[in-house]
């Protein structure tokens, strides 16, 4: 039922609220509600609610909002199973407890008097005695304790060991328990019946030296290499490092126009210095196998001091360490050549450049390295029919023309300095040039094809002040957008 309310009208006796009757008929109903609800004759929430000690308690349950106590006996008469959860204060010892199995005594603040019957689970693993003594205040009345073992698993605090003479057993225990706290390097003995035990970790070996007092550890490792070949069985590779080099070239075959090296940059079939009498490697990780690479000399394959080491140590070594497309190459250059060498790809013909190897005695005397023969290689990107391109070659000072080389149709025009190049990109190619344009040779094939020079061209840099660059000019005269890679050789005649 609802709650009933009284019409009392506007103003005393003014005939508009509830007669009489009416009324204490409300009244009655909302006290019966009421009365029912707690219960006849006191009603079952009053009785399940407070308890004889008038205390709030929901009884025949475990739950009860607190607890007051006199003495401990008191407290213990309570089942704790019946009040899991619940808290309770004992006035006897001034302290909280809750029920949880038992009654459980909960540490609190001494400073009103000892905690009494208290056992802390981490004394026997942290310390000994009272959790008051955690190194606080000595037995003799002084701050500064140390922790100490018996070796059995058991720790304490106590004094340390005072000064003077050789100290006592319990000091030097109390010494190497420090060491092992703070984390030292060494331990002093400072008796004769000082004794310390070195048990060896999983892997580890203790060799001793009575001659010298010395103790030896040793990590019995991952076993020996045999052979290179075990380097597969470690899951290591062995290729980069497997002879010393005075230089690694890291290999990148981008198309099948050019080989590129990292300490060339972006340059095409870029000239590699080297000297006799060193090693030098060239890493092929980035070849891939469609372009097996190879070291040339004199139109024929080269191979005294090849040495082909495999991702998984395998060794090849003369014409057996030649086209490989992975793995790195070594070259130990024998000390006792000079001049040009190539590389090139056995597949593609446009990949090819020089390495120029300098004598192991240096520069000076006949010559000083001047009957070098070089050819340098550039490429174009794609040209339509008709279109140029203007490429800076690397070359020489001073230099004798001795052929060139072109891969399709095209108009490869050679000049002394860049403005004579940049004077010249309108010219026809059926006019010649005037004498004094800066031209020093042209030539006009009909595709693939080599022009040898007979005699050679004489040629040279007329910048200011004077660079090793050829400036030339590429024009695709064949009838189909290309690529046109160009190869210019020269004999080196004016040091750069």
């Amino acid at each position: 039922m609802a709650k009933q309310l009284i019409d009392i009208g506007s103003v005393p006796n003014d005939g508009t609220g509830d007669p009489i009757r009416t009324a204490m008929d409300k009244v009655n109903d909302n006290f019966n509600e009421v009365y029912n609800a707690l219960g006849p004759s006191g009603g079952t929430v009053l009785t399940d609610l407070i308890n004889n000690d008038l205390e709030i308690e929901l009884l025949a349950t475990a739950n009860k909002i607190s607890f007051l106590y006199d003495t401990i006996t008191e407290m213990e008469a309570a089942d704790p199973a019946t009040h899991h959860g619940c808290i309770a204060h004992v006035h006897e010892t001034g302290s909280l407890y809750y029920a949880h199995g038992t009654w459980r005594r909960l540490l609190s603040d001494a400073s009103e008097g000892a905690i009494t019957s208290y056992t802390d689970p981490l004394a026997t693993v942290a310390y000994g005695g009272s959790l008051l003594d955690l190194g606080d205040v000595g037995a003799d009345g002084t701050d500064g304790q140390v922790l100490t073992t018996d070796g059995a698993g058991n720790f304490a605090f106590e004094d340390p060991a005072g000064g003077g003479g050789g100290g006592s057993g319990e000091a030097n225990q109390n010494a190497f328990s420090q060491f092992l706290v703070a984390g030292q390097d060494t331990v002093q003995a400072d008796t004769t019946t000082d004794a310390v035990t070195l048990v060896a970790g999983s892997g580890i070996t203790i060799t001793t030296d009575a001659s010298t007092d010395s103790l030896t550890f040793s990590s019995a490792g991952g076993g020996t290499f045999s052979s290179l070949s075990d380097a597969s069985t470690a899951s290591i590779t062995l290729d980069q490092i497997a002879l010393q080099a005075t230089t690694i070239h890291t290999v990148v075959a981008p198309d099948s126009l050019k080989y590129r090296f990292d300490h060339y940059g972006t340059t095409d079939n870029p000239t590699i210095h080297a000297q006799a009498g060193t090693t030098i490697a060239f890493d092929l990780a980035g070849v891939t196998a469609s372009h097996p690479f190879l070291i040339r000399f004199e139109n024929a394959n080269y191979s005294t001091g090849l040495v082909h080491v495999a991702i998984d140590g395998t060794v090849s070594t003369g014409t057996n360490a030649q086209g490989k497309t992975s793995g790195t190459l070594y070259w130990k250059i024998p000390a006792d050549i000079s001049g040009s060498y190539g590389y090139l790809c056995s597949a593609h013909a446009a990949m090819i450049g020089i390495i120029t190897v300098a004598s192991a005695a240096g520069g000076g005397g006949a010559g000083g390295g001047l009957v070098f023969r070089t050819p340098e290689n550039v490429t174009t990107s794609t040209l339509n029919p008709d279109d140029y391109q203007s490429i800076d070659v690397n070359g020489h000072k001073g230099y004798a023309i001795v052929s060139i080389q072109t891969t399709s149709a095209s108009w490869i025009r050679i000049y002394s300095d860049a403005s004579s190049r940049a004077a010249d990109v309108l010219r026809t190619i059926t006019t010649d040039p005037a004498p004094d344009s800066g031209v020093i040779t042209e030539i006009i094939t009909q595709g693939a094809e080599t022009v040898k020079f007979t005699p050679a061209v004489i040629g040279f840099n007329m910048e200011s002040p004077p660079t090793n660059i050829m400036p030339i000019l590429v024009t695709n005269t064949g009838g189909a957008s290309t690529q046109i890679s160009v190869t210019i050789t020269t004999l080196q005649l004016e040091n750069d």
